[in-house]
């Protein structure tokens, strides 16, 4: 899905040639996990109507971490936003510069959305 992503970047930028921030996928793997957690939450709390009284705590619990999480997760897609928005259409900045952000907001990103899936392996 990020390769795919690198080439939906490519596409809407035009026919010249591939780009460095065509890989820049920050943003969108952070939302991603966004999504991902919007349904887990949905989810959960469909799962909640059928519950037996024994088995609300575990899920309500469940539901609550995973509305923290997606808090912080929308947090760290605004610093995401905030290091693109910011710095990277400044040509000021040298090449390293841009390949370290790039990188490093994907990782964040990557991060994210991978301490997501293993947090519905633990609910």
């Amino acid at each position: 899905m990020v390769a795919i992503g690198a080439v939906g970047n490519k596409v809407i930028r035009g026919g010249q040639g591939w780009s460095l921030s065509d890989c820049y996928l920050g943003r969108e793997i952070a939302l991603a996990a966004i999504a991902a957690e919007v349904l887990h939450i949905l989810s959960l709390a469909k799962s909640l109507e059928s519950a037996k009284a024994q088995a609300v705590g575990p899920m309500v619990n469940g539901l609550i971490f995973t509305a923290v999480y997606g808090v912080i997760s929308f947090l760290v897609f605004l610093i995401i936003l905030g290091f693109h928005q910011g710095l990277l259409p400044s040509s000021s900045h040298s090449g390293r510069m841009r390949v370290l952000i790039g990188v490093g907001t994907t990782l964040l990103a990557v991060i994210l959305f991978f301490g997501f899936v293993l947090l519905v392996g633990r609910t």
